[in-house]
C-alpha cells in the first residue's frame, strides 16, 4: 500500500527520472552552499575588508600632511589628503578623517569618490592627448626643417 502511493510520484521513464535525480541533486546543493559556504564566505570578506582598511590607515598615519591636518582641523587640507587617497583605490566606498575626540574634519561619500575619480581620468586624458598632440606637431615641423 505504501510502496504504490510513492509509485505514483516517480515517473517512469528513466529519462524524467535522469532530471528530477539531477534537479534534486542540484537543490541539494544549493541549498548547502547557502547554509554552510555563503556564511562562512561573508565572514571571510568582511574579515579581509577590515585588514584592508587597517591596513589604509597605517599607512596614511604615516603621512606628516594628514596628520598636519588633523592638528589644526584644516578641512581643505583633509578633503585633498582623502581625494587622493580616493583616486588610489576604487574599492573605496566611503572615506572619512576624524580628530582625535572622533569627530569628523573631511569626509567623501561614493558620489563624491566617484566624480574625484571622474576628475582624475579626464585631466589624465587631457594631458595625453595634449602630449599626443605636441608630439605630432613636432613631427610634423621636424619634417619641414629637413
Amino acid at each position: 500500500m505504501q510502496r504504490l502511493r510513492l509509485a505514483r510520484f516517480v515517473p517512469r521513464s528513466l529519462r524524467l527520472q535522469s532530471v528530477v535525480l539531477l534537479a534534486l541533486a542540484i537543490g541539494l546543493t544549493a541549498l548547502l552552499v547557502v547554509t554552510v559556504f555563503l556564511p562562512r564566505s561573508m565572514e571571510q570578506f568582511k574579515a579581509e575588508l577590515d585588514k584592508r582598511g587597517r591596513a589604509m590607515a597605517a599607512t596614511l598615519e604615516k603621512r606628516s600632511d594628514l596628520r598636519l591636518a588633523i592638528f589644526q582641523q584644516d578641512a581643505a587640507a583633509a578633503t585633498g589628503i582623502l581625494e587622493a587617497v580616493a583616486s588610489s583605490d576604487e574599492d573605496i566606498e566611503y572615506v572619512a578623517i576624524l580628530s582625535a575626540a572622533h569627530q569628523p574634519i573631511a569626509s567623501m561619500d561614493a558620489q563624491s569618490l566617484k566624480a574625484v575619480r571622474a576628475e582624475r581620468v579626464a585631466a589624465h586624458e587631457e594631458a595625453a592627448r595634449q602630449e599626443r598632440m605636441v608630439g605630432q606637431a613636432r613631427h610634423h615641423f621636424g619634417e619641414r626643417a629637413n
